[in-house]
């Protein structure tokens, strides 16, 4: 769900919130969750690898893959 409601405060040119769940848990987007969203929502679809060229030297190939899947 915090994905969903990022992507759309990034496309409408809102700045991403940061997000207060249940139980005592505070979670905020990653510097790395915010980048790919802000690359999603800039460009077109891109695979992992795209992501990690258009992040100039921000995400890793090793990171990539697991923020996508935590997301």
């Amino acid at each position: 769900m915090k994905f969903v409601m990022c992507f759309f405060a990034l496309l409408l040119g809102m700045q991403a919130p940061a997000w207060s769940f249940k139980g005592g848990n505070n979670k905020e987007l990653s510097s790395k969750e915010l980048l790919v969203l802000e690359l999603l929502v800039r460009g077109r679809a891109m695979y992992g690898l795209e992501l990690v060229a258009a992040s100039r030297g921000e995400l890793k190939r090793g990171t990539v893959y697991v923020t996508l899947k935590r997301m």
